[in-house]
């Protein structure tokens, strides 16, 4: 059982509303969690306390939820991380890119480039359009050579999803993710009745439609929409051996591999300089340089507005930072766990 220091955790909320108050976050919400309940949950905005219920864009949190789908093909025998990606989408090899494994996809380390976008040619975009992009991308550098933050490999992964499935990704989470973890507000596209939930995002870049054209568009790097209730319900069934509210996510060896260094002895060009990199499969491992107060057993992911989960099986805790603001400096959320992490005994 999860023992918190109330004092210490003062100062991490003291954090947010400062963070908010200042005008640095438009909103901020932080829970902590252990596996069995919400230990503390509050929700702040320009004029103080603010409901829980808000459903937010969490970007790139949606990496890992879709690795998890990735690895639930694996249980069922359906996939070998070790494949070559060409194995599943023979399209994939044109332009020397035959040797890019599933692995490479999970760890950032595919080589992959990004400026695949279909936004590039004036057109408004859609999945069609990612996706023959996707496929027909070229190679930055030899896969597995270095480590280099990558969105499109996710597009492939969501293809490889829906050949062996026979399911779209987005229905494929909705069905063998969301269901059983218990997650009922979690989705690319918020429905109707839940739109005036959604909370707007300060500073996202222009894009074709606006928010509401974004989520036309599913995007498997970094597209859903959450509530701290389904995050919390999702990082649980990590803590929980794999077992959701409403039934098995993973299975306990999946869970091991998916939160294990994967990228020991690679180097990561990040801000200008290597630096070793720090991934899993879908999840962000601890950067022991940074000197975070979190176990290097602890794994997460943020997005780029602001938003953050952090898992920490050692502690029995589950952290969520969710906030909306595009592009947001990460010091903050980054103080924010230390104090989190600083008031476990």
């Amino acid at each position: 059982m999860t023992t918190i220091d109330s004092d210490r955790l003062q100062v991490a909320y003291d954090l947010l509303r400062e963070g908010v108050s200042s005008g640095e976050l438009p909103v901020g919400l932080l829970a902590v969690a252990d596996r069995r309940e919400m230990l503390r949950c509050e929700a702040y905005g320009p004029h103080g306390l603010i409901g829980a219920d808000g459903i937010y864009l969490i970007a790139s949190i949606t990496k890992p939820i879709m690795a998890t789908a990735v690895m639930q093909l694996v249980e069922a025998g359906k996939l070998l991380i070790e494949d070559p990606v060409v194995k599943y989408l023979p399209e994939f090899g044109v332009n020397g890119k035959g040797a890019v494994k599933v692995w490479h996809l999970l760890t950032h380390t595919s080589g992959l480039a990004d400026d695949y976008w279909s936004q590039r040619d004036g057109e408004r975009p859609t999945p069609q359009k990612d996706l023959a992009g996707a496929l027909g991308s070229y190679l930055r550098f030899p896969p597995g050579s270095r480590a280099e933050y990558c969105n499109v490999a996710y597009t492939l992964l969501g293809e490889i999803i829906r050949r062996l499935s026979g399911l779209d990704y987005p229905e494929y989470l909705k069905e063998r993710v969301f269901k059983p973890a218990g997650m009922v507000d979690t989705s690319f596209e918020p429905e109707s009745a839940k739109m005036a939930r959604v909370l707007p995002v300060k500073d996202f870049p222009e894009y074709p439609g606006g928010l509401e054209g974004f989520m036309k568009l599913a995007l498997p790097a970094g597209g859903l929409f959450s509530t701290v209730a389904d995050l919390m319900a999702f990082g649980q069934a990590y803590l929980d051996d794999g077992m959701g509210r409403n039934g098995r996510l993973l299975g306990p060896a999946a869970l091991r591999v998916m939160t294990s260094l994967h990228t020991e002895g690679i180097l990561e060009h990040k801000g200008g300089e290597q630096v070793p990199a720090h991934w899993g499969l879908g999840w962000e491992k601890p950067v022991a340089r940074e000197g975070r107060l979190v176990s290097p057993t602890g794994f997460g992911h943020g997005g780029m507005t602001g938003t953050y989960l952090w898992i920490e099986p050692e502690a029995d805790l589950v952290v969520v930072f969710l906030t909306n603001r595009a592009d947001l400096d990460n010091r903050r959320r980054k103080a924010i766990l230390n104090a989190v992490m600083a008031s476990t005994v």
